[in-house]
C-alpha cells in the first residue's frame, strides 16, 4: 500500500503550470495540505520566469496552453535534472514522443486523479535525489581517482586496485601493477624489518603509519607518507 511521505513533501517545492482556472485551484487546494511550498502559474511563459525565480523540485505542467505550451516551456528551460510531470487530455502520440525526448519523469491524463498524481510527485522526487546522491558517488570517486594516491591491496599485500594518480607517480600502467605486490617498488635501504613490523601491526588490525622510501619504474627515488 503507498504512503505519503509528509516530512518529505512538507520541504520541497513544486511548480504547478495549467492554464484552466478550475482545475488550477482544484489541484492546488489539494496539495497545499501535503506540499511545503507549492507555486502556479497559468502558461508556460509565467511557468518559465517563475522556473527562473523558484528552482523547484519537481514541475508539474499542462501541454497545452496560451502563449507557450508545456513542452516549449520545458525547451527553454534546457538540460536539467528537475523531474517533470505533464499533465494533459490529449493522446495524440507525437505530443508523447516529443515528452520523452525531453526526458520527462511521468505523464498523467486528465481528469487528474489528486492522490495517484501526488504518489506520481513524491516517487519523482525519491528517483532525483537518489540520482543525485548517485552522481555525487560517481563525482567524488572520480576526483579520487585523480588527485589521491591510492593502492588496494588483499590480505596477502597482492595488489588488487590502484588510481590513476598512484599510476601517474610510481610510471607503473595500472595492468602492471594489478597482480603484482609492493616489492615491485621496493627500494633496496629498506630494510625486511621494516615490512616485518608493518605486518605485525596490521594482522593486529591496527593502522600502520610511516613514512617510505620507494622506487619508481624509472628508477627515480621518492618518499611517501605511507597509511595502511
Amino acid at each position: 500500500m503507498k504512503k505519503i511521505n509528509k516530512e518529505l513533501l512538507n520541504n520541497i517545492t513544486v511548480l504547478y503550470i495549467e492554464d484552466e482556472t478550475i482545475i488550477r485551484e482544484e489541484v492546488s487546494f489539494f496539495f497545499k495540505r501535503f506540499i511545503g511550498a507549492f507555486y502556479t502559474a497559468c502558461d508556460g511563459e509565467e511557468g518559465l520566469e517563475k522556473y527562473k525565480e523558484l528552482n523547484p523540485d519537481i514541475i508539474i505542467t499542462d501541454i497545452q496552453m496560451p502563449k507557450m505550451n508545456g513542452l516549449d516551456m520545458i525547451k527553454k528551460i534546457g538540460n536539467t535534472n528537475t523531474p517533470i510531470i505533464i499533465t494533459t487530455a490529449y493522446s495524440d502520440i507525437e505530443f508523447f514522443l516529443q515528452a520523452i525526448e525531453l526526458n520527462v519523469s511521468k505523464f498523467v491524463i486528465k481528469p487528474i486523479d489528486l492522490k495517484e498524481l501526488l504518489f506520481d510527485l513524491q516517487e519523482c522526487i525519491v528517483h532525483a535525489r537518489l540520482k543525485d546522491r548517485l552522481y555525487e558517488k560517481e563525482n567524488l570517486l572520480k576526483i579520487i581517482n585523480e588527485n589521491v594516491l591510492i593502492s588496494i591491496t588483499d590480505n596477502k599485500g597482492v595488489i588488487i586496485d590502484v588510481s590513476e594518480s598512484f599510476c601517474e607517480l610510481v610510471q607503473y600502467s595500472k595492468d602492471e601493477l594489478l597482480g603484482s605486490t609492493h616489492e615491485i617498488l621496493k627500494h633496496e635501504d629498506t630494510p625486511e624489518s621494516f615490512y616485518q613490523n608493518m605486518w605485525d601491526i596490521l594482522n593486529q588490525g591496527k593502522i600502520f603509519k610511516s613514512e617510505i622510501k620507494n622506487r619508481k619504474r624509472t628508477g627515480e627515488v621518492y618518499w611517501a607518507d605511507l597509511t595502511i
